[in-house]
C-alpha cells in the first residue's frame, strides 16, 4: 500500500495549482516523488479550477530506470503519461525520427568495448615517434594503465558538450595553463626579478619554501655571510619549486592536447562500429534542438504541453 504523507501548504499548491512552472527544492524522503505523481494525476482529473489534462500532453523525466519504472507505476497503466529516464527519452527521439539522425539501429556501447576501442586507439598512437603518447605514460613505458582515467576525462569532455575551440582557448587563457607559465617565467627570469615579484606581492601565494624568515631577509641590509647563505639557498629552493610547477602544468597541458586526439578517433571507431552511449543520445538530440533548420525541438514541443522533471 502506498505510504502517504501529509501535505504541506508548498506540497499542496505543486500539487493543485496545475498552470504556471514549478521548482521544488527538498531532501531525501521528504515526498518530492510523492507531490509528483499526485501532481499528474490531479492533472489529469482536472478539477472546477483546472481543465483536464490529456495524458499524453505530459512528459516525465527521470534520473534512473528503476525510479522510471516506478513512477510508471504510481502514476497507473491505466494513464498513456511518457515516463522515460533522460536518454531514455533521447533514444526513443533518435528512434522515432531515424531518417534526421542517419544512425541505424546503433548498439549501447558497454564497458568492455569503450576498453577495447580506447586499447586499439592508444596502440595507433604508440606505433608512430610522432604521436607516442607522453603525458600518458608512465617509467614502465605503459600508456594502458591510465585507461579508466583517459576514458573518464573523454566521458566529461563529452557531458560538457566541449568543442575544440573552446578546449583550446581553456589551455591558452585559463589562468592555472599557460598564462601561468608565462607569469612564472618573469618571475623567475633573474634573481632580481624573483626578489622584486616576491617583496612587491606580500600576500600573492608562495611556494612554501617563502617564508616570514625569508622575507625580512630580503629586505635586510647589509647581510651577514650566514644570512646571504641562507638567502641564497632559499631562492635556490623557490627556483626549484617554481620550475617544478611549470613542469607539472606543462605535462598536464600535454595530457590535454593527447586527450583530445584520443577523444576524436575514439569517436571515429565507435561511430565505424555502429556503437552509441547514453551521453550521445542526450547529447544528439540536443544538437537537433539547436539546430532550427531541423524542427526538431517544435515537434517535440507541440506534442508535450507539461514537462515534469524528478530528480534533475
Amino acid at each position: 500500500m502506498e505510504k502517504v504523507l501529509e501535505k504541506k501548504t508548498a506540497q499542496d499548491q505543486c500539487i493543485e495549482e496545475h498552470s504556471g512552472k514549478w521548482l521544488v527544492i527538498a531532501g531525501p524522503g521528504t515526498g518530492k516523488t510523492y507531490t509528483v505523481v499526485k501532481r499528474i494525476n490531479s492533472m489529469i482529473a482536472g478539477d472546477e479550477n483546472n481543465p483536464p489534462v490529456a495524458p499524453e500532453s505530459i512528459l516525465c523525466l527521470t534520473f534512473s530506470d528503476t525510479a522510471a519504472r516506478e513512477m510508471q507505476q504510481r502514476i497507473g497503466e491505466q494513464y498513456p503519461v511518457d515516463v522515460f529516464t533522460y536518454h531514455g527519452f533521447c533514444k526513443t527521439i533518435m528512434e522515432e525520427n531515424n531518417a534526421l539522425f542517419q544512425i541505424e539501429n546503433p548498439a549501447v556501447i558497454d564497458d568492455d568495448m569503450k576498453r577495447s576501442i580506447i586499447t586499439k586507439c592508444i596502440d595507433e598512437m604508440m606505433e608512430h615517434k610522432e604521436t607516442q603518447l607522453v603525458g600518458y605514460n608512465n617509467e614502465k613505458n605503459n600508456p594502458y594503465a591510465f585507461i579508466k582515467e583517459i576514458l573518464d576525462g573523454i566521458s566529461k569532455l563529452k557531458m560538457e558538450r566541449v568543442k575544440y575551440d573552446e578546449f583550446r582557448y581553456n589551455i591558452e587563457h585559463h589562468v592555472a595553463w599557460e598564462p601561468r607559465i608565462k607569469e612564472i617565467e618573469k618571475i623567475i627570469e633573474t634573481p632580481q626579478s624573483l626578489r622584486s615579484y616576491l617583496i612587491n606581492n606580500p600576500n600573492i601565494q608562495k611556494p612554501k619554501t617563502v617564508g616570514t624568515a625569508y622575507t625580512k631577509l630580503l629586505d635586510k641590509t647589509p647581510l651577514t655571510n650566514n644570512e646571504a647563505e641562507k638567502l641564497e639557498n632559499w631562492e635556490q629552493k623557490t627556483l626549484e619549486e617554481y620550475h617544478k610547477e611549470i613542469e607539472k602544468i606543462q605535462l598536464n597541458i600535454t595530457k590535454m592536447n593527447e586527450l583530445w586526439k584520443l577523444y576524436e578517433r575514439y569517436e571515429e571507431l565507435k561511430t565505424e562500429l555502429n556503437y552509441i552511449d547514453f551521453t550521445d543520445m542526450i547529447n544528439n538530440v540536443l544538437e537537433k534542438f539547436e539546430d532550427e533548420n531541423s524542427n526538431l525541438l517544435e515537434k517535440v514541443a507541440q506534442k508535450y504541453e507539461y514537462v515534469i522533471v524528478d530528480e534533475y
